[in-house]
Formats: C-alpha cells, structure tokens, sequence
C-alpha cells in the first residue's frame, strides 16, 4: 500500500510543476514584417527577464508568475529603427500574454 500512494503524489506534483508562465513579445515593422534579434524585457516591479526575437519577430520570455503589472519594451533597438508611435513600454491588459510593438525604418 505504501508503494501505491508514493506513486500517485510523485506523478501529481510533477504533472503540475510542467508548465511555466511566459509571455510573447513580436516585434515587427511597419508592413508587419517580423524583425529578428531584437533584444526584449518583461519588466515587473521586482525585475525583469530578457529574451531575443526569432526568426518569426517573436520573443518567448518565462516569468516566475502571471501578474497585471508586467510591461514591456526594446531593450537594443535595432541599427535603423525606432518605435513607430511614441510609446516606448508597452504593457500586458486585461490578462493578456501577448502583444506587438511595431518598429520604422529610419531614414
């Protein structure tokens, strides 16, 4: 009988531990095209976790707990680029774990 119930608590805890939470951050320009190896951060009131773009424009960033106050912005602006609005950190709303910053070409 011990065997049995050491067995089942195991498999519980480490079913749950699996998924970690993580925000996505795309980077993109102007005609949507996603910009690769843009250096991202999700910030929140204790720190912040950087991550890099891929080849899709997308920065995958894993974060100890899913909180409102997260935000994000570029940490190294791409060489010929800058934010196409005047708004340099973004923030995650209403739950969101998702968002786009779109970056121009500087001429």
């Amino acid at each position: 009988a011990t065997t049995e119930a050491t067995t089942e608590a195991t498999t519980e805890a480490t079913t749950e531990a699996v998924e970690k939470p993580s925000y996505q951050v795309k980077v993109v320009d102007e005609g949507g095209n996603p910009i690769k190896d843009v250096v991202v951060q999700v910030c929140s009131d204790t720190g912040c976790n950087p991550g890099k773009t891929d080849e899709n424009g997308v920065a995958t960033i894993i974060v100890s707990e899913y909180l409102d106050s997260y935000h994000a912005n570029v940490t190294a602006m791409p060489e010929g680029y800058e934010y196409a609005t005047g708004e340099t950190e973004y923030y995650f709303e209403n739950g969101a774990t998702e968002l786009t910053f779109t970056l121009k070409a500087v001429a």
